[in-house]
């Protein structure tokens, strides 16, 4: 018998009538010895004794379930050489060739092949292997796709063109199986599904409160936490050489900003964003330049012409009152019209000022519209 520590001892004399017990231990820690003292401890307790017939030992590997059997039976073959006439651990010895000591997958394997009839399945059904499964997928997500396109679901075509980004949809597969996987990985997969997918139904009107930003504002706290330690220890080193003195400010500005600076995946998600979130001040410019048309006013001769965003300062430089008065109002009034359109573009444009202050760690977006000249917030408050 192996000499047992206090805590897998107790594991191995814990009893039943207490409730259930869940024992998590590190590798290489010796579960396989406690389970195998356990179960001898079971089968030859004097007190209500234990058929390994009644026993299930599941394991990972069938490699694992080999050991443990032939453990269990050496264990046996021990304690029948101190009691040689032990009919019982002589008979339990016999019944180790049929007992459940198993993986799981070949536990259920059983199960399901002892129950076919009622399952309505063949009786010499098998786990297939993984050529199988991969060929079985491969034909489902082949239908299932097929079916889908065929249905045109505007909802199914707006996913593979966001996925595929407007290329061949070969990696579409690719990326539902490596979600099916993921999810398979988890404790009931299918609740984490429907979980993940209600993060996409009402999201928060300050995207910097989803999830996902949120992580991605965490891991730029602790990459910019740690240069901001670096660059403090760089500023000693420059004080402390008076070669690089000259270059004091310059580096100085460049270590001020730093702190402002993501990862290289971070920088490239944003970049990446920029068309999106550049969309507010490119839909004005359009609006502006090329959709919104002033109409005509008379000039100075009394002459019809066009009011244009490049004769319009001339036109409010005019000696004439009258001509004054019509290009402001003719050119406001056009403005005035739009107003609802040009707000929403405006607030949103903001939002993203905000936000991007928010994720480049600034205490505001006036702040950070300030950094770049090293102006304080407190010199724009007194000039204003």
């Amino acid at each position: 018998m192996p000499k047992l520590n206090k805590d897998q001892q107790a594991v191995v004399d814990y009893s039943s009538g207490q409730g259930a017990l869940l024992v998590t231990a590190a590798a290489g820690s010796g579960k396989t010895a406690v389970v195998v003292e356990r179960v001898i401890g079971l089968i030859t307790r004097k007190e209500d004794p234990v058929d390994i017939s009644r026993l299930l030992v599941i394991t990972f590997t069938n490699a694992a379930a080999e050991e443990m059997r032939t453990r269990i039976t050496a264990a046996l073959r021990e304690k029948l050489k101190e009691n040689p006439g032990n009919r019982r651990l002589a008979r339990e010895i016999k019944l180790l060739g049929g007992a459940e000591i198993t993986t799981i997958d070949s536990f259920l394997l059983r199960l399901v092949r002892d129950s076919f009839h009622k399952l309505g399945i063949s009786p010499d059904a098998r786990i297939a292997d993984q050529s199988e499964a991969d060929g079985l997928s491969e034909r489902v997500m082949e239908d299932l796709l097929e079916e889908k396109y065929t249905a045109a679901d505007p909802g199914f075509l707006a996913l593979v063109e966001m996925l595929t980004k407007g290329q061949k949809d070969q990696t579409l597969p690719e990326l539902i199986r490596r979600t099916y996987e993921s999810f398979q990985s988890m404790p009931h997969p299918e609740r984490k599904l429907m979980d993940a997918a209600r993060l996409y139904q009402s999201l928060p009107e300050d995207v910097s409160q989803t999830i996902w930003v949120s992580y991605l504002l965490q891991k730029a706290r602790k990459t910019v936490d740690g240069y901001i330690k670096k660059y403090q220890t760089v500023i000693r080193d420059i004080q402390d050489e008076p070669k690089l003195a000259k270059y004091d400010f310059m580096l100085r500005d460049l270590l001020r900003e730093k702190q402002h600076v993501l990862s290289k995946e971070e920088e490239n998600i944003l970049a990446q964003l920029s068309e999106v979130t550049d969309a507010p001040e490119s839909i004005y410019t359009m609006l502006s330049n090329a959709d919104m048309k002033f109409g005509t006013i008379l000039d100075e001769d009394g002459d019809e012409v066009e009011l244009t965003h490049g004769n319009y300062i001339k036109f409010m430089k005019s000696h004439d009152r009258g001509v004054r008065q019509s290009a402001f109002e003719r050119m406001y009034e056009t403005y005035k019209s739009l107003l609802n359109t040009i707000s929403t573009a405006y607030s949103f444009n903001v939002k993203n000022d905000v936000v991007g202050a928010r994720i480049r760690r600034y205490d505001s977006a006036r702040a950070a519209a300030l950094s770049g000249g090293n102006i304080p917030e407190e010199v724009y408050d007194n000039l204003i």
